[in-house]
């Protein structure tokens, strides 16, 4: 047994984006952050290296020493970002930045998180330099440059990407262009797997997760799964307040992946039936046009009274709006590994419905410690809410199954000791 896997590590985490330094943050940040300050309280070193702080952005208790990397994105904003998304990954600035905090540090580890604005081209830096690496895995951009392995009918794709993709990705803009992107999308998967091969280990939120990289052929050997920390926060309050009979929950980007049509649709169909019925939205706008569509749906089916949208809350109102709501809806369209809304809520003792995708078929259990519906059946999601409403006296039982479930699930002794192992067998893979 190697005798790193009981030391003091020195990490060096790389994040395009972090909370408390970044404005336009979302889940997968905060898992990233959360291990950041878990590893700095368990006595690690550690040293974070990410994009230049947003104006306006004071660093909330990074703990963490962090190195500022550049990316090109400032020369050629919205052209650069396209491309490294789409076909080519790679960005000379953010690399010479990493190459610049590592001479500097010399870590044990490097652990890399979402380089979508960065590049992959990262991940050789690790290999470059003699240093074992892993990689948090949050969505499927290294398989499908949608991110979400769903085509153009929002079905999801076991293909993966290839030259197919240019029928669901920018398939209306630059249409004359079509030939030339249907070449570059073919050419993808092997300019990817340039740079992903080079990682020591990849870590997922969830079994599933990690099950589905390998069919796309990550290698089983340095698959390794690490759920999320536990929102200690929303854990240790023990919940007091009464949920608001009635009033359904949805906290998140408000974009057709995450599936808020489907909670209006369903809202739509029992309003008559449950004047008690309403929602509440916690959302940032990230599609205008899906946006648009939402408030034109509510409005024909009458029900904008029945929706209160509000876009940013502090963690404090965060955390109340889910121990006070009756229902706190997950329902995601894609293969989501773990949605954090989803721990979150759990860990805060509410109830979710959620769709039956990716890490949620892992974590809940349908009317034991949550709902679960097929993603895209609101026939399904109707039957979830009217049992609800109809069986109030067991929510209050699901709500306490759901936050025990949190703790063993998400706990920070757990959490921790899996992702060490998955520090020591990349080592192990890499010696």
């Amino acid at each position: 047994m190697s005798d790193y896997k009981m030391k003091k590590w020195k990490v060096l985490h790389v994040s395009d984006l972090l909370p408390g330094v970044h404005h336009r943050v979302g889940g997968a940040e905060y898992v990233a952050r959360r291990i950041i300050d878990e590893q700095v309280s368990a006595g690690h070193d550690v040293e974070v290296v990410s994009l230049p702080a947003d104006r306006g952005v004071e660093t909330e208790g990074l703990a963490a020493k962090r190195h500022v990397m550049g990316h090109v994105d400032r020369f050629a904003k919205r052209g650069a970002y396209a491309v490294k998304q789409m076909y080519f990954p790679a960005d000379p600035v953010a690399k010479r930045g990493l190459r610049q905090a590592i001479a500097r540090f010399r870590p044990d580890i490097i652990h890399y998180h979402n380089l979508h604005f960065s590049g992959l081209n990262l991940l050789n830096v690790a290999r470059e330099m003699g240093i074992t690496s892993v990689w948090s895995i949050y969505d499927y951009w290294l398989v499908c440059p949608s991110f979400m392995l769903l085509n153009e009918k929002h079905q999801i794709c076991s293909t993966g990407h290839g030259g197919h993709c240019v029928n669901c990705v920018g398939a209306r803009r630059l249409k004359a262009l079509k030939p030339l992107k249907q070449m570059l999308f073919a050419l993808r998967p092997r300019v990817f797997k340039r740079y992903t091969s080079s990682v020591d280990g990849y870590i997922t939120l969830s079994s599933a997760s990690a099950e589905l990289l390998h069919r796309h052929g990550f290698p089983a050997a340095k698959l390794s799964v690490a759920h999320q920390f536990i929102w200690d926060a929303a854990y240790q309050r023990e919940p007091t307040l009464q949920p608001e009979y009635g009033r359904l929950l949805y906290v998140g980007w408000v974009e057709r992946r995450k599936g808020l049509h489907i909670i209006v649709q369903a809202l739509a169909r029992l309003a008559q039936q449950y004047p008690d019925l309403r929602l509440s939205v916690l959302g940032l706008p990230a599609d205008p046009d899906y946006q648009r569509q939402i408030e034109e749906l509510a409005d024909r089916q009458q029900i904008g009274d029945r929706i209160n949208v509000v876009e940013r809350v502090s963690r404090d109102q965060l955390l109340e709006s889910l121990q006070s709501a009756f229902l706190v809806t997950v329902p995601e369209q894609w293969e989501n590994m773990s949605p954090v809304i989803l721990t979150e809520a759990m860990a805060a003792g509410a109830c979710v419905l959620a769709s039956r995708v990716g890490g949620v078929r892992q974590f809940v259990e349908h009317q034991v410690n949550g709902l679960t519906v097929e993603r895209d059946d609101v026939d399904g999601y109707v039957s979830a809410i009217r049992w609800a409403m109809e069986n109030r006296d067991k929510i209050g039982e699901i709500r306490c199954n759901a936050r025990s479930s949190a703790g063993k699930l998400f706990g920070r002794e757990a959490v921790s000791q899996s992702i060490i192992s998955a520090y020591s067998k990349a080592m192990d893979q890499n010696s």
